[in-house]
């Protein structure tokens, strides 16, 4: 039995945005080094402050977050923290890797058809009179980013996951 997960199509600015889910070993590796860059920079906080690390004695524990947010906002708040803490080599990699899993939706002949925003090799896709291109538009590219990551990166808080 083969479990094909289904592309998600999210409202995003007004336009409606396919997106898929990262292959594993990029995600796993956008996971790891967004966990680095938290607990690094954990590391400097802590060091600021002259006090140890929150869980210093555990690297790959996850940061702590309240216990009443729901799956989604622990992914999205752990995602938020990440981007925030990574250097621009590596912002840039996880960006366009999550990019390159987004399609604008767009009405062909009365059909909704998933129109890739990004090519393979990284390159922004052009849209014919869209003045607001994702390419230049650093917050809708940034939403879009963060949106693949919460739907990929899901997997590591669901309760699924921490059973094993």
């Amino acid at each position: 039995m083969s479990s094909v997960m289904q592309p998600k199509v999210v409202p995003v600015q007004g336009r409606k945005y396919q997106l898929r889910k990262l292959p594993a070993v990029e995600g796993s590796f956008i996971y790891m080094r967004m966990m680095g860059a938290i607990y690094k920079a954990s590391g400097e906080q802590a060091a600021a402050s002259h006090r140890a690390p929150a869980r210093a004695h555990d690297r790959h524990a996850e940061p702590e977050v309240p216990p009443e947010m729901t799956a989604e906002q622990r992914v999205r708040a752990l995602c938020t923290s990440g981007f925030m803490h990574l250097g621009h080599e590596d912002f840039v990699a996880i960006q366009t890797a999550c990019l390159k899993a987004v399609s604008r939706v767009e009405t062909l002949n009365g059909t909704e058809t998933p129109m890739p925003v990004m090519t393979d090799q990284g390159e922004w896709v052009p849209v014919q009179g869209d003045w607001e291109h994702i390419g230049a538009n650093a917050y809708l590219a940034q939403l879009l980013a963060m949106e693949v990551c919460v739907d990929s990166l899901g997997c590591f808080f669901s309760e699924t996951a921490k059973a094993t």
